[in-house]
Formats: structure tokens, C-alpha cells, sequence
């Protein structure tokens, strides 16, 4: 993968100066946030471990309807506060284990890491997240309808207590058909330390 530090050029960090004391302003860090999507981003998502993932949970969820969609999400809230039995099967899963390492590797840039499915399933993710299905946010219909990257408003994260947007980008298969989408939070505090 890219050094991000070399990714991050020095013209374009210079919009850091913007005092993170107050909430952010998503332009003043557009640039710098495509950049990282068009780069560091863009190659995660062509990670054979990600795409081999959602390529098979798209198989099993090819034909979900919108109540199962809604009962699995529903099944996922209720757990995700005490790490029940369908939380501890995901973030247990090889590709949610990848997603962690490459959190670990990258010291605080990215919050996280989410991988979803044709449908907007989680199939792996590096943290526990409030909802399973992403479906119904822009992170998820911008990069799976258009097939554009997406950069979200920068919004305080408590979990990681920092500001963090979430750059989202279409996964492919060997044929160059969108399958799913990759989504990461990137902590914006750290950009500015790239100086």
C-alpha cells in the first residue's frame, strides 16, 4: 500500500491550518480527503481479501428483502451493546480481522474501516458499528449507485474521540462490476500531524 505520508503532500496540508478546536468544515479538507480516497483508498478496495469477502456474502444475500434487511439490522442494534452472538460473528470474521490490522498499521489515520455488500450489508468492519446495514446512507448509495467516491461531512467521532470523515469507495470485481463498497474513517487530527 501507498506510504501515506508520501501521498500527503505538504501544498496540500497547508489547509490544516484551519483550528480543529471548532467543528470542521468539509471543503476545507475535500482536497486532501480525495486525494487519500483516490490513492490509499482506491487500492484497499481492490484487496483480493475484501473483494473475495463480499463476493460471498453476496451470494447469500443476493435475494434478501427489505423486512429481512430491516430484521437483520434491527438484530444488530439490539446485540451491538452487549457484543451478542451476531456482533462477535462479524468483527470474529477473517476479513473483519484484516480491517483491524490495517487500522493498527496506520497509526490513528483511519477510525475505521467498513466493508459492505451489493445490498449494504456489513461483511466485515474493524469496530463495532450502531447499525448493520448501511444501505440507506450516502457513504453507501453515493460510491454503489454512481460509482463516484464519496466524501461525508467531517463530524466529532465519540468513539474516537476526534474529528473524522468517511471517504467511501465502490468495490469491483475482476470484471470492473460494483459488488459493494469500502468505507473508512479518516481522522482528520492526524492529517495535520503529517506535516
Amino acid at each position: 500500500m501507498t506510504n501515506l505520508k508520501s501521498a500527503v503532500s505538504a501544498a496540500a496540508l497547508a489547509v490544516f491550518s484551519v483550528s480543529l478546536a471548532a467543528p470542521a468544515v468539509a471543503e476545507d479538507f475535500q482536497g486532501i480527503l480525495e486525494e487519500i480516497g483516490r490513492g490509499t483508498i482506491r487500492e484497499m478496495s481492490q484487496d483480493p481479501v475484501v473483494v473475495e469477502a463480499i463476493q460471498d456474502q453476496n451470494m447469500v444475500t443476493y435475494n434478501y428483502s427489505p423486512d429481512k434487511i430491516g430484521a437483520l439490522d434491527r438484530q444488530w442494534a439490539a446485540q451491538s451493546a452487549s457484543n451478542g452472538p451476531m456482533v462477535q460473528e462479524i468483527l470474529g470474521n477473517d476479513l473483519s480481522q484484516h480491517l483491524t490490522q490495517i487500522v493498527s498499521d496506520n497509526g490513528g489515520l483511519f477510525s475505521e474501516i467498513i466493508v459492505t455488500d451489493r445490498i449494504g450489508l456489513n461483511v466485515g468492519q474493524s469496530n463495532i458499528t450502531s447499525d448493520f446495514w448501511q444501505g440507506d446512507e450516502p457513504k453507501w448509495d453515493v460510491p454503489y449507485n454512481t460509482g463516484n467516491l464519496n466524501v461525508d461531512e467531517i463530524a466529532f467521532d465519540d468513539s474516537s474521540q476526534s474529528y473524522v470523515a468517511h471517504v467511501a469507495h465502490p468495490v469491483r470485481n475482476d470484471m470492473g462490476e460494483i459488488i459493494g463498497v469500502l468505507v473508512v474513517g479518516v481522522n482528520v487530527e492526524i492529517l495535520a500531524d503529517l506535516q
